[in-house]
């Protein structure tokens, strides 16, 4: 009857494990190269400085950077928005996005805010004078 210690379990669990290592060593030897090759700048992003302004915001539409553009536009806004609501119904920031296909909100408010105009007070753009009250550089 035969030992069972005398001959391994796995005969070939040396070349098996030299292969593996081998790999190993190619996988790590080729991400080497590759961080070589990779510029500094994508591999840490750069934190914006705290003495760095920020943009001014800029409208997307570019019909609204200027206030006769603005102007223009929400008054056709408040247009579409009477014909769904009527002459005596009120026009809200939430209707000129909803029912004129106008901007949300949101964007309202920083355009309005970019000409010196209040998001409430200066409501609706029949209101709006035809000269802009403050210029996006406050020069007027």
């Amino acid at each position: 009857m035969a030992e069972h210690g005398s001959q391994p379990m796995f005969p070939e669990i040396d070349k098996l494990l030299e292969l593996e290592r081998l790999r190993l060593e190619r996988e790590r030897l080729k991400l080497q190269r590759k961080a070589l090759r990779r510029p500094k700048s994508k591999t840490a992003p750069q934190a914006p400085t705290q003495h760095e302004p920020r943009k001014a915001y800029r409208p997307q539409n570019k019909a609204h950077r200027t206030y006769d553009g603005l102007r223009t536009s929400y008054l056709d806004y408040e247009r579409a928005v009477r014909e769904v609501v009527g002459q005596d119904g009120e026009v809200k920031h939430e209707a000129v996005y909803a029912d004129a296909g106008g901007p949300s909100p949101k964007t309202q408010r920083r355009e309005m805010a970019s000409y010196g105009l209040d998001f409430d007070r200066d409501w609706p753009p029949s209101k709006w004078s035809k000269q802009a009250p403050v210029s996006r550089n406050g020069t007027n």
